[in-house]
């Protein structure tokens, strides 16, 4: 990818951020979104980890195994920890993709102030708060990089499980998938709903996820009537 590619992915993902509601940052802001293209990821991300020991969050297990040898086209680390009501950040076994261990003592605990105490909301939620999206050049085949941008939008803006199936709705998550006369051209309109869905709904609330489906039903009806 040469510099005039990297700046149109680079605009492209930022023009959808800011239309499905996502918080950008400043120009002078630490990113929090690598994407790389590369011929050679496995070795890239191996000298990328041995020169930045922490680039995993720490993580030197399983996970990260599969993560640089997958052969995926395009393959995606999501940096998380689980912050509770009080703004705390909790590490380690508390978040799903982690192997480290620590004696249960050493362990931060929530505190939740009494007048905080309901069931309508979490007191801790799991956030991500960096994306590692490294593309494999030799794998993406005559895919432009406008298809490529969306796609990588949807999963770097998302925490998407690749280990699932879409099922029937139409999506960008196709693109390396289908034969190449059915490629989804662009991000689609059930993409683009979810995303806003997303960032428009409150992650500590318990009935985010349905919330999340009635937000995006209204808003792919609304711009099917369009």
């Amino acid at each position: 990818m040469n510099k005039q590619q990297g700046e149109f992915v680079l605009t492209r993902l930022s023009q959808i951020a800011k239309t499905v509601g996502a918080p950008l940052g400043s120009e002078t802001c630490k990113p929090n979104l690598f994407v790389v293209v590369t011929p050679n990821p496995e070795l890239l991300l191996k000298q990328w980890w041995r020169r930045e020991w922490d680039l995993f969050d720490g993580e030197a297990g399983l996970s990260v195994r599969r993560f640089i040898e997958t052969p995926r086209p395009v393959r995606v680390w999501y940096s998380a920890s689980t912050v509770g009501a009080d703004g705390q950040f909790f590490v380690g076994l508390l978040d799903a993709t982690s192997t480290r261990a620590r004696p249960f003592g050493e362990y931060p605990f929530v505190r939740i102030p009494p007048d905080a105490a309901t069931r309508l909301k979490l007191t801790a939620t799991r956030n991500i708060f960096s994306v590692i999206v490294v593309v494999d050049s030799t794998k993406i085949g005559g895919i432009n990089f406008g298809q490529l941008a969306d796609y990588i939008g949807l999963v770097g803006l998302a925490h998407i499980n690749f280990g699932e199936q879409p099922g029937d709705v139409p999506t960008i998550l196709r693109l390396f998938e289908s034969p190449e006369k059915s490629r989804p051209p662009e991000m689609t309109a059930w993409d683009r709903a979810l995303l806003h869905a997303l960032y428009s709904t409150s992650q500590t609330d318990e009935i985010q996820l349905s919330q999340m489906q009635t937000a995006a039903l209204k808003n792919i009806a609304a711009k099917a009537t369009n």
